[in-house]
């Protein structure tokens, strides 16, 4: 693998954690007793959603690991894809080049998911379910949430 397909694939992995910051997807989940009352509560991600407020403060969410890892990998490669695109027909760049893009799109790489765990530790935030009611299944994106729809289970 070369220098600059690494640097590549760093800094998707960069640009993924950024876009999965700046692009929240809400996803809505029903209630289940009077439809008509609206969305019963809503969760945040892009391509799934990994976040959920939990109500009791402004910033506290609850946080599945799993579907978080799942959105930064489909977003990395998706950029990754990208990247190796449109370097395709470009001629290589200087050994001094790839090296620098590469080590720094690592170091940065290295401190977004050092910050990420570091909060994801300190503020005790991880679960393997929303809720234990709710399933993960019923959760919907609201671009498409029009009109009620009956619930199940």
């Amino acid at each position: 693998m070369t220098l600059s397909r690494i640097a590549a694939l760093f800094w998707s992995g960069v640009g993924a954690l950024i876009l999965i910051a700046v692009s929240p997807l809400r996803w809505w989940h029903p209630y289940c007793d009077t439809q008509a009352d609206g969305p019963g509560y809503y969760a945040i991600g892009a391509p799934l959603p990994y976040s959920e407020p939990t109500g009791a403060i402004s910033l506290e969410h609850t946080i599945l690991l799993l579907p978080l890892a799942f959105d930064v990998l489909a977003f990395a490669a998706i950029l990754f894809a990208l990247a190796a695109l449109l370097m395709r027909h470009r001629p290589a760049p200087r050994r001094w080049i790839g090296l620098a893009a590469a080590w720094s799109g690592g170091l940065v790489l290295a401190a977004l998911l050092a910050a990420i765990v570091f909060v994801i530790q300190a503020l005790d935030v991880t679960a393997w379910s929303f809720s234990p009611h709710d399933s993960y299944f019923s959760y919907r994106p609201v671009v498409l949430a029009t009109g009620a729809r009956p619930c199940t289970g």
